[in-house]
């Protein structure tokens, strides 16, 4: 069954996503085709536009208000990070950044900071990049986010993006 943009939403009802909290966060290209490169041997190997994604995901705390980003990988189909929503205001910082960054990076503004919207915003800017180039290029339709509750989900997260090229290469084989 295909993804309805009239679906329910995917976020937890009884979470508010602009509170303080840790996120494990998972976008996925349009059918799962592999623009951002290749898994050999363990290791990526990102393509042009996995080189984008990749640079603009690191962009994303200069852009948004009270995020900072730990661990994440860009694999060939999807991406895989965490995301902390704090409650540190760097607005200041964020305004005196936005007039250089914004018109480079294409990220749409992220006034409400949450974090559907920062992510909005991050596959926005990928996909105005993207673009620009001339490069193939297309996300699926929605995220996947799983609210990290304590520290043993966090190892559990962080292990699983460090694993996930190893897991990769151990599916084709």
């Amino acid at each position: 069954m295909s993804e309805s943009l009239f679906s329910k939403s995917p976020r937890a009802a009884w979470w508010d996503y602009k509170r303080e909290g840790a996120y494990f966060i998972t976008i996925k290209t349009a059918e799962k085709r592999h623009y951002f490169g290749h898994v050999s041997e363990g290791i990526v190997n990102l393509s042009k536009v996995g080189k984008i994604a990749d640079d603009l995901w690191t962009k994303i705390p200069h852009h948004a208000k009270n995020i900072e980003l730990g661990e994440y990988i860009v694999m060939p189909n999807h991406i895989h990070g965490i995301m902390f929503k704090t409650n540190s205001d760097k607005s200041e910082e964020i305004n005196e950044l936005n007039d250089v960054l914004i018109s480079k990076s294409r990220f749409q503004k992220t006034e409400k900071n949450t974090i559907s919207t920062v992510i909005g915003s991050f596959k926005s800017a990928v996909t105005k990049r993207c673009n620009d180039e001339k490069l193939e290029f297309k996300w699926g339709l929605r995220f996947h986010d799983r609210i990290i509750r304590n520290e043993k989900e966090y190892v559990n997260v962080v292990n699983y993006i460090f694993d996930n090229p190893r897991r990769w290469q151990e599916k084709i084989v």
